[in-house]
């Protein structure tokens, strides 16, 4: 079971609750402790701490008048009170005193469709009834059945895989045994797993069908396992020790069974995938609850295999995005106005039409369908969901599915700001008529958007740094270009024919000006490279 929490007043009013229940079977005087629905018709069984055993069926769209023509309020019932209902919305078929303590957990048989109805006592037997009936066909007693020589524990969990008349049951003692269904005594078909996960009791057991018939999937204590039933030495895979204890699991998807989700004892939700790492570890974690545990799971059974929901100890049940690794709806097992009354969400299930349904101690709960608009939590619950994405970054499995719009942004930015390459043969004309008209302009935007491209431009640059703004100089033609920029009109074709005055005939600018452009120019043709110049237009190799 999970670790006791503290609950507070606060925890239940920091949240928006999105959906209600339609119908609501009170369990108060006789704790629920498993609950199941059948896989194709409106019928669902309880078990109780007792060891009473109900089975209801139910018209749901009788249910939704009601619940209409109440205000949206729940319809309520007792579970002492079997016969006493208002209307044929709900049935009871039967009720019994199955087991002599109490039920600690139930299934259908699905190789038969639904038409059997497994039950655990925590006597020490398992008993199989007929759904319409209610009565025993098969059993099974630990102290008069048990073929091998080892003592099995209380019952916990059972499941009934859909390939084959097996039904597979785990104890408190980590013991996983098959048992063959087609019997009268439900006689163990191999031979029993033993102390599977360090001797601590089985918290839940997935079938792989229909990839495989004989492999199942554990968890207990702090591991998962993977066996096969006709290898009973040893797990085919153990996971590393998750340092925290692992409550439950379910395929996100049965049929892909590429993923399974695990509910875990600090509140988080971890993503497996046995493809990448066969079972050794978790990949990613999600935060569902702080200070709480995570005790049931339950896919969506969406067309995308993306949604979950997940029942905690605080009453809360949650829709988890499991792709984008945050919480997109909560609602409460409870009553919200009742503060000081917490039921613990201890199993979650879908019925025939694809309708949640949940079940803490306390009641039985069948809830209205998502709303088209949904339903989000406040920024609380945003807090909650950051806090998640830093735990899972800081063990290096999760990354959130949204992209960081700021750095992408950034890199737009300085693709839009740098200067466009230009062609190897433009005119020094187009070059220097380009350079006035948008150099401006062009600098104004990077020294806003990046400090980076202010910095001053190393040697050697090509073409493409026409348009990017140089040190002032404090010669006559950078003056020209700067008043160019300010606004005033200068006549490109003067401004050509002095430039190519200059470097036809390099005695304009002075003895020690030609000299040190005869110098350069050897050099360049040489493929030394040219020395820094002061004029900025003549600081392009090719010029």
């Amino acid at each position: 079971m999970a670790k006791p929490t503290s609950k507070s007043k606060k925890d239940t009013k920091q949240y928006t609750f999105t959906r209600r229940p339609i119908f609501n079977i009170h369990h108060s005087a006789d704790p629920l402790f498993a609950a199941k629905c059948h896989p194709s018709e409106p019928v669902f069984v309880t078990g109780t701490a007792t060891g009473h055993v109900q089975a209801y069926r139910y018209d749901i769209d009788k249910l939704e008048e009601i619940y209409e023509d109440q205000d949206k309020f729940p319809y309520d019932v007792s579970c002492v009170k079997y016969d006493d209902f208002d209307d044929d919305s709900i049935v009871v078929q039967w009720h019994t005193k199955r087991h002599k303590k109490s039920c600690r957990d139930l299934c259908f048989d699905l190789p038969s469709g639904g038409d059997k109805i497994y039950t655990l006592g925590s006597e020490g037997v398992i008993k199989s009834a007929d759904l319409k009936t209610g009565q025993v066909v098969s059993k099974f007693s630990c102290d008069k059945d048990n073929s091998y020589d080892f003592q099995i524990g209380t019952f916990t969990k059972c499941v009934s895989p859909p390939g084959k008349n097996f039904l597979v049951v785990g104890d408190e003692e980590g013991n996983l045994m098959c048992h063959d269904t087609r019997g009268k005594h439900l006689q163990l078909a191999y031979k029993p797993f033993r102390k599977l996960h360090s001797g601590e009791g089985i918290n839940s057991i997935n079938y792989c069908w229909p990839k495989s018939e004989y492999k199942f999937i554990t968890t207990g204590s702090t591991t998962v396992c993977e066996v096969d039933l006709r290898k009973p030495e040893e797990p085919l895979h153990t996971s590393e020790d998750q340092e925290d204890e692992v409550l439950c699991s379910t395929w996100l998807d049965q049929a892909k069974q590429e993923t399974m989700i695990c509910g875990m004892g600090d509140g988080i939700v971890t993503t497996w995938k046995p493809e990448m790492n066969r079972w050794e570890d978790q990949i990613s974690r999600i935060r569902v609850a702080k200070n709480e545990t995570v005790e049931s799971l339950i896919s969506a059974m969406d067309s995308d295999s993306r949604f979950m929901y997940g029942g905690c100890s605080n009453g809360h049940i949650t829709k988890i995005d499991i792709k984008g690794g945050k919480v997109v709806e909560r609602f409460l097992q409870n009553d919200p106005e009742d503060d000081d009354k917490v039921d613990e969400v201890l199993g979650l299930d879908l019925d025939c039409n694809y309708r949640l349904v949940s079940f803490g101690t306390d009641g039985f709960k069948i809830w209205e369908e998502e709303s088209k608009n949904g339903g989000f939590g406040d920024e609380d619950e945003d807090e909650d969901e950051d806090e998640a994405s830093g735990d899972s970054d800081s063990d290096g499995g999760f990354v959130s599915g949204a992209s960081d719009s700021g750095e992408e942004e950034a890199e737009n930015t300085v693709e839009m700001t740098l200067p466009v390459k230009l062609p190897a043969k433009r005119s020094l004309a187009d070059s220097m008529k380009r350079r006035m008209e948008g150099t401006t302009s062009t600098s104004s935007k990077k020294s806003k958007t990046d400090p980076i491209l202010e910095r001053e431009e190393p040697e050697g640059q090509d073409e493409s740094d026409i348009g990017v703004e140089v040190e002032d100089s404090d010669d006559d033609e950078t003056e020209d270009s700067g008043r160019a920029r300010q606004g005033k009109t200068v006549e490109l074709h003067e401004i050509r024919d002095q430039i190519l005055a200059r470097i036809s005939n390099p005695e304009i600018d002075g003895g020690d000006e030609a000299k040190r452009g005869k110098k350069a120019g050897k050099e360049k043709k040489k493929g030394k490279g040219a020395a820094p110049h002061e004029h900025g237009i003549r600081k392009f190799d090719d010029l």
